[in-house]
């Protein structure tokens, strides 16, 4: 699982501290100005799928580029497991990668986070090797965006609507 949290303990303690005072007025806010501005970042800045695969490897038996792997034992594993499905290449894309983005927001234990929870059949997380730190060179190839930069751009920018969204809260509920 692809995973970015953000612990920022000075805006999120006071809005852990108006979470006992006025629980649903502060997770509503966070949830409908935090939570959606991330998702629509994400939506558009990390989601997207790029173009067809791009076979950038050494040529192949019929002289044609191959896909490029990081590894022969990656090459191997692929394999295996789309032939356990009987699968038979090139692989089709699910969607599931761009489906599996979600925002976690834990104003309980201060924590703002970005996760990616796509799986294959055999249940392992992959966002890691598509767009995260441990990106394959194929992934590359095609166009998939390393998304660890964008994500961090994406908690700051929230970060900052938080703490504008603290002033906001606070006059609506009368806690000032």
């Amino acid at each position: 699982m692809l995973e970015a949290t953000f612990k920022a303990p000075e805006i999120l303690g006071a809005y852990q501290d108006q979470l006992k005072r006025a629980p649903r007025t502060v997770e509503t806010f966070v949830q409908r100005t935090v939570a959606g501005y991330i998702r629509q970042r994400i939506a558009s800045e990390v989601a997207p799928y790029p173009g067809p695969v791009v076979y950038a490897g050494p040529p192949g038996k019929n002289g044609q580029p191959t896909y490029r792997w990081k590894s022969p034992a990656q090459r191997r594993a692929f394999f295996a497991k789309m032939s356990a499905l009987g699968l038979e290449p090139p692989y089709q894309r699910t969607g599931a990668y761009g489906k599996g983005w979600d925002v976690v927001l834990d104003l309980t234990n201060l924590v703002i986070g970005i996760v990616n929870n796509a799986q294959d059949p055999f249940g392992t997380y992959y966002a890691e090797f598509v767009g995260g730190p441990f990106q394959q060179p194929g992934h590359q190839d095609t166009g998939w965006i390393e998304t660890q930069d964008p994500i961090l751009n994406i908690l700051i920018d929230a970060l900052g609507i938080l703490e504008e969204a603290w002033y906001d809260i606070i006059s609506f509920e009368g806690l000032a």
